[in-house]
């Protein structure tokens, strides 16, 4: 502090020192989905971790590759940021997420950026988006099917039972019954 006077006189001048403390330039401590992850759910949002609270102390920039439209909140606390789609991810796409900060000053009053540091890349990872599930295999195949007769079914994956049941049809109808060996396949007879 300068150009501090004792207009009044009443006493003999000091010396004061003051000390204070700066909030410290959060970090990003962790990424969900993790790096190199796969099967990564297609609704679910990209969560990122600080390590210090951002009270207008950094501005964070996200950059998804290939480009997607998404929404960033920071929570209360001021802690976490929450990356959410406008719509699901693509299923079986592998993105790499960038993330930028740039450390700001801020004049509290006005709340006007004084001063921005360089901008610094604080995390740049990678995850993959769970596979669509697809027909591993099926028979019969072919012309000249008998009416009668069994349809197997395999998927390349575990399935809701309940979906496939709800989405299962012939064409034209034949009655039957649908009899599941395992969350990966069933018979029609």
């Amino acid at each position: 502090l300068s150009n501090i006077k004792n207009v009044i006189k009443n006493s003999k001048p000091y010396s004061q020192s003051f000390s204070f403390k700066t909030q410290a330039s959060p970090k990003v401590v962790n990424v969900t989905p993790a790096n190199n992850a796969s099967d990564a759910i297609i609704t679910n949002p990209v969560m990122v971790s600080l390590s210090e609270k951002n009270d207008s102390v950094s501005e964070f920039d996200f950059e998804f590759e290939p480009n997607v439209e998404f929404s960033a909140k920071l929570d209360r606390e001021k802690k976490f940021y929450t990356l959410s789609p406008a719509s699901p991810f693509k299923q079986g796409t592998k993105y790499l997420l960038t993330i930028r900060k740039t450390d700001i000053t801020l004049n509290i009053p006005t709340n006007t950026v004084i001063q921005r540091s360089n901008t610094t890349q604080e995390y740049q990872g990678s995850f993959t988006t769970k596979e669509a599930p697809g027909i591993k295999s099926f028979s019969p195949s072919g012309t000249n099917i008998a009416p009668n007769a069994k349809i197997e079914v395999t998927f390349s994956q575990d399935m809701d039972r309940k979906s496939v049941e709800d989405n299962f049809s012939i064409t034209p109808f034949a009655p039957g019954v649908l009899v599941w060996k395992d969350d990966r396949s069933f018979t029609y007879t």
